[in-house]
């Protein structure tokens, strides 16, 4: 999540600028609350420098990268013939608690582990994202290809939320029949030989013939593609394979 920062230049400061540079007399820090001034000062463009916004705004995003700040404002004013340059920050709040919803085939704890974020550390959405991919990936590797993963940020406070992950299930994806496009050589039931991904059949409940597993439909690509070379074709293209509630040969579909 970005926030843009606002530069606001008074009046006062076009009426008493003149041909010449205007040097920064003060810079003020407004705002922060749990991130001491002297974390901050080093981002800040200094008093005695010449007043540049470029180097204001680069002084800006370097202080949005460090995570400790949601909104990031700055305010150029003359005061008693000084030039003050105020920093106005509101700090990004901490992660209070990080809980898990909705799951059940996949303990809390597992998720935990998981996830990048942790409680005491400031939100970061980039990584709440991430921890999103996690979640989704672990659930991949547990066979639950339906799950759907969602979050919520529940403020406290200004300076402590909560984060939720909220997971649907779903249900373990079979695989009822599988379809080949553009074979006009080959048979479906030659290439459905090669690969180790199976349809469900009546052995389904005792082993794992018919579940869906993304990293063997990777592994059925390469296979289908080996077993097209030994039959003598020099170059075979194995595209993308999609994933359809369909039960019939889309192929004979109108």
């Amino acid at each position: 999540m970005k926030t843009k920062f606002l530069l606001w230049l008074l009046l006062s400061l076009v009426l008493c600028a003149t041909a010449s540079a205007v040097t920064i007399d003060r810079v003020d820090i407004t705002g922060n609350k749990r991130i001491p001034e002297d974390r901050i000062r080093p981002y800040l463009i200094p008093a005695g420098s010449e007043f540049d916004p470029e180097r204001i705004s680069t002084s800006i995003a370097q202080l949005y990268e460090t995570s400790f700040f949601l909104e990031i404002s700055v305010d150029a004013s003359v005061i008693d013939n000084r030039f003050v340059v105020t920093y106005i920050f509101q700090e990004t709040p901490l992660i209070a608690d990080v809980r898990v919803e909705g799951q059940k085939k996949v303990t809390e704890t597992k998720i935990k582990d998981t996830i990048s974020i942790k409680p005491g550390e400031p939100l970061n959405f980039t990584r709440v994202g991430s921890s999103i991919k996690a979640i989704q990936d672990l659930y991949d590797s547990e066979k639950l290809y339906n799950a759907q993963i969602e979050y919520n940020v529940e403020y406290l406070s200004e300076t402590a939320v909560n984060v939720v992950f909220k997971i649907d299930e779903g249900k373990k994806a079979r695989v009822y029949n599988i379809w080949f496009y553009g074979n006009e050589n080959v048979s479906n039931e030659e290439l459905r030989s090669v690969m180790r991904t199976k349809e469900k059949n009546f052995w389904s409940v005792m082993n794992s013939s018919g579940m869906l597993l993304r990293d063997m439909v990777e592994i059925d690509r390469e296979l289908v593609r080996q077993h097209y070379m030994s039959l003598g074709y020099a170059t075979v293209e194995v595209g993308e394979s999609e994933v359809s509630n369909q039960a019939e040969d889309p192929s004979r579909m109108n």
